[in-house]
């Protein structure tokens, strides 16, 4: 069982069927060129339901994952500093927190595959 997002509202209690994850991991790996080695950021929380892509598409591969110290999310310019000097490579982050990095300063995260979700900044596309 894994619990969503809650973006609609309301975080929603979901059963996923034996092999789901596998299958999900092998598409992430494959779309994203996985390496063994890549580094990720985990900027999604335990309990919110991208933790299982940011968490073992690296792993899986022999990758690695960047913990970022507990509020650096809100921190834009230490999160970004973080991202940098770890080498992060892959990156998935919401649109909000990407709408904090600003363009001509050191506009994002250097990382090879970025993910933003439904709602990518302009600034990124």
């Amino acid at each position: 069982m894994l619990f969503t997002s809650g973006t609609s509202g309301t975080p929603s209690a979901v059963v996923v069927p034996r092999g789901a994850l596998e299958a999900a991991l092998a598409w992430y790996e494959e779309a994203y060129g996985a390496r063994s080695t890549d580094r990720t950021a985990l900027l999604a929380g335990l309990g919110h339901d991208p933790v299982l892509r940011d968490l073992f598409v690296p792993l899986s591969r022999g990758g690695s994952v960047v913990l970022p110290p507990e509020g650096a999310a809100g921190r834009p310019g230490e999160l970004l500093e973080l991202l940098h000097s770890r080498a992060v490579t892959l990156l998935h982050a919401t649109p909000r927190c990407w709408s904090c990095w600003s363009p001509g300063t050191r506009s994002g995260p250097a990382c090879g595959w970025t993910h933003c979700g439904w709602s990518c900044p302009a600034v990124l596309r």
